[in-house]
């Protein structure tokens, strides 16, 4: 299980040549809420988002993200921007409410958890703000079934999560 905050930040290296091709700025999710791939800024004369899709990503390390060749990335286009993202774009996930159907509040999304082996989202880093960060924690909301993002808000029945502090 990697949480966003792990990856959201990485070079991406071709194995290939060892060039660096990028840093990952964002995760996209479809609507089944499978983990795609990532969206990529290159950071040169000109900056542009490209599209590395998930099947593409030989391992993401602790400090690198290692694709075979530049051939893995791919054109960021209106596909790709049709993805719900973490960060970016109109369906951001981050900051959005967390509310259970019978009308209790849980938290703020901040990161989301997800297996990149299995291409999975497994759970949400909920925060209740910044003092209550502080004083109580993050908390780790996990649901058995897919939560509707179609709404400005998550909201997840009552029965079947699991809400845990974060470490």
């Amino acid at each position: 299980m990697r949480k966003s905050q792990e990856v959201i930040g990485l070079t991406v290296t071709a194995k290939e040549s060892g060039k660096q091709l990028g840093a990952v700025v964002d995760l996209l999710f479809n609507s089944e809420q499978r983990f795609v791939g990532c969206m990529l800024e290159h950071c040169g004369w000109w900056r542009h988002r490209q599209f590395l899709p998930v099947d593409k990503i030989m391992n993401a390390g602790r400090d690198a993200v290692i694709v075979e060749s530049a051939e893995s990335l791919l054109p960021f286009t209106k596909k790709e921007e049709a993805y719900t993202c973490l960060l970016t774009g109109e369906k951001s996930l981050k900051g959005r409410i967390v509310m259970l159907s019978n009308g209790t509040f849980l938290g703020l999304v901040q990161n989301v958890y997800f297996s990149l082996e299995m291409g999975t989202l497994v759970g949400y880093e909920l925060s209740n703000g910044l003092l209550n960060d502080l004083r109580d924690g993050r908390k780790i909301f996990q649901v058995e079934s897919p939560v509707d993002w179609d709404k400005g808000m998550l909201i997840p029945s009552e029965t079947g999560y699991v809400l845990k502090d974060a470490h």
